[in-house]
């Protein structure tokens, strides 16, 4: 997956692509920036109860 910047990373999508969470970025984020609240919990919790805000498939919103 590539952002606006045309930065590519590895992601973890949805079947449909409709969601995609960038772990290696994730996770440097968390390490990296002390501001960046740590929200991996509410990520499982929200996936895990399929309460995650309206999407399209082929959008790879991000979400984490």
């Amino acid at each position: 997956m590539a952002d606006s910047a045309g930065n590519e990373d590895y992601c973890v999508c949805s079947p449909d692509r409709s969601f995609a969470i960038a772990p290696v970025e994730w996770v440097y984020e968390l390490i990296t920036n002390k501001r960046r609240p740590l929200n991996y919990v509410l990520t499982f919790n929200m996936i895990q109860a399929g309460r995650l805000p309206p999407s399209r498939a082929y959008a790879y919103k991000r979400i984490g």
